[in-house]
Order: structure tokens, then C-alpha cells, then sequence
């Protein structure tokens, strides 16, 4: 049995948790001195933070935890349809351009390409994906 849905604040929590690690991740691969392989990580730290914001919004406007957990699951995609029904997404701090981009990587993210990976795979820029994670964590957090 899964255990409930936690709240939009609670979702919220999680997603912040996510961006704060994303954060420490990008500042050690921004160091200069780093030669390993954190973007993979990141990538999926940033993804998963922008998940849970968007759960938070559907949870804020009651959106049924059947739907939530059943039919959007880890889909960014459809996540982003869903909030499209409750909300404007520039509201939540995702533009035309962000969109795009969260619904082109959305297939790799659900699929858990960023967990486990065999190959390599370009990904969305890191420094923007961390900036429009940071982005939707602060609008979220005001949002409602």
C-alpha cells in the first residue's frame, strides 16, 4: 500500500529538497576543480524538485490523488497539462520556453533515463535546467 499523498506544502518541502541538493551538486560542478560526472545527477535533482512543484499545485487545487499518483505519475508532460487546467504556467514560473523544453525531456525523465543511464545523452543546458528549477521552487512556494 502507498502511503498518502503528502500536502502542497509537504510537496513543496520535497521539491525544495531536491533543488537545495541540484544547488550543491551545480556549485561543485561549477568549482573548477571537479572532473567527474554530476551532471547526470543534476539533471535528475532538477527534474524531480520541478515534479514535485508541480504536484503541489495540483494537491493546492484538490486534484484527486488517484489522477495524481495514477495517470501523471513521474510524467512531466502530462503534470504540465494537468496545471494548465488550475493555473497559467507562467504563474508557477514556467514560460513558453521552459515548457518546451520540460515536455521535450519529459519521455527520458519518466522513463528513468537519468537513473540509468548507459549511455551518453545530451540533456538540457545544466546552468539553465538549475535556474528554471530555482524559478518554479520560489513561485510555487508563493503560489496560492
Amino acid at each position: 500500500m502507498n502511503p498518502d499523498l503528502p500536502s502542497d506544502d509537504g510537496f513543496w518541502v520535497l521539491a525544495d529538497s531536491y533543488r537545495d541538493a541540484a544547488v550543491a551538486v551545480h556549485t561543485t560542478i561549477r568549482s573548477g576543480s571537479y572532473i567527474g560526472m554530476a551532471a547526470t545527477p543534476l539533471i535528475f535533482l532538477c527534474f524531480r524538485s520541478i515534479e514535485l512543484a508541480l504536484k503541489a499545485v495540483l494537491v493546492h487545487h484538490n486534484c484527486p490523488e488517484k489522477i495524481i499518483r495514477n495517470q501523471l505519475g513521474h510524467k512531466i508532460e502530462a503534470l504540465l497539462t494537468e496545471c494548465k487546467k488550475h493555473t497559467n504556467l507562467p504563474e508557477i514560473g514556467i514560460d513558453s520556453t521552459s515548457e518546451a523544453c520540460l515536455r521535450k525531456h519529459s519521455e527520458d525523465y519518466s522513463r528513468k533515463w537519468f537513473e540509468y543511464s548507459e549511455d551518453f545523452w545530451s540533456g538540457p543546458d545544466i546552468d539553465m535546467l538549475l535556474e528554471l528549477c530555482n524559478t518554479v521552487c520560489n513561485s510555487t512556494r508563493s503560489y496560492k
